[in-house]
C-alpha cells in the first residue's frame, strides 16, 4: 500500500536538518492548539511550524522527498507528559526517516497504530518514546514549560507530503499522546487539534 523508499542519502538528511536549524523562526504568529479529548483542560500542547517565514518542507532535490519540521510545547498542568506526536495526513505515501529529534528519548516510525483508541487510523508517522503511539517507553517524554515561554521541542522528519501544503496546514493533522494527566497524574489522552472535527 505504501512506496518505500530507501535510497534517501543521509547527508543530505543531515545538511537539510542543518539549513532548517538556521532558519528556525522565534515568533510565535501561527500554530496549534492541542487539546486532549478526555481531558481538554489537563492535556494541553501547542505545536507550530519553526520555518514562519517560508512555513513549507524543504525539498530534497531529485528525490520527491521534502524535510518537514515541527516545533511541539508541553502546556499541561501539572506534571503531564507528552510520549508521542504524530501526523496522519490526507493521501498515501512512502516511510518516513527521522532527520532531527532535539529530545533523544524520541525515535520515528511510520504506519502507526493508533489501536486501542481508534484502531482504524494509522498516521503516516510518529515520534514516540515506546514501541507505539499508547505506550511510554518507560515514564519518558516531553515535561511541562512554564507559561509564557518561547521554549520548544523541535522533531523533523523526511518522506514524501501532500503537494503544495505548508507544515502549519499539515499539523491540522497532528496528534499528540499525554502520559501521567492530572493532580494525581493518574489520567491519560490522546489530543488533536482544538479546530480538527471530532475524529
Amino acid at each position: 500500500m505504501r512506496n518505500t523508499n530507501r535510497s534517501i542519502n543521509r547527508a543530505f538528511l543531515t545538511f537539510a536538518a542543518s539549513a532548517i536549524a538556521l532558519s528556525f523562526a522565534v515568533v510565535d504568529t501561527s500554530a496549534h492548539n492541542v487539546k486532549g479529548l478526555e481531558y481538554q483542560s489537563l492535556a494541553l500542547a501547542h505545536v507550530k511550524s519553526p520555518t514562519l517565514a517560508t512555513d513549507q518542507p524543504i525539498p530534497i532535490f531529485g528525490t520527491g522527498v521534502s524535510v518537514v519540521c515541527f516545533d511541539v510545547q508541553n502546556r499541561s498542568p501539572y506534571n503531564a507528559l507528552i510520549t508521542a506526536v504524530g501526523l496522519e495526513l490526507p493521501g498515501e505515501f512512502g516511510e518516513y526517516n527521522l532527520v532531527y529529534s532535539e529530545s533523544p528519548a524520541f525515535h520515528l516510525e511510520s504506519d502507526v497504530s493508533l489501536v486501542p483508541y481508534y484502531p482504524e487510523r494509522t498516521l503516516d508517522f510518529a515520534f514516540l518514546t515506546g514501541p507505539r503511539f499508547n505506550s511510554d517507553g518507560g515514564k519518558k517524554g516531553l515535561p511541562p514549560v512554564v507559561q509564557p515561554s518561547n521554549e520548544y521541542t523541535t522533531f523533523c522528519a523526511a518522506g514524501q507530503l501532500p503537494a503544495g501544503m505548508s507544515i502549519e496546514n499539515l499539523l491540522n493533522f497532528v496528534w499528540v499522546r499525554f502520559r501521567r494527566v492530572g493532580p494525581e497524574g493518574n489520567l491519560s489522552d490522546i489530543g488533536i487539534w482544538e479546530r480538527a472535527p471530532i475524529p
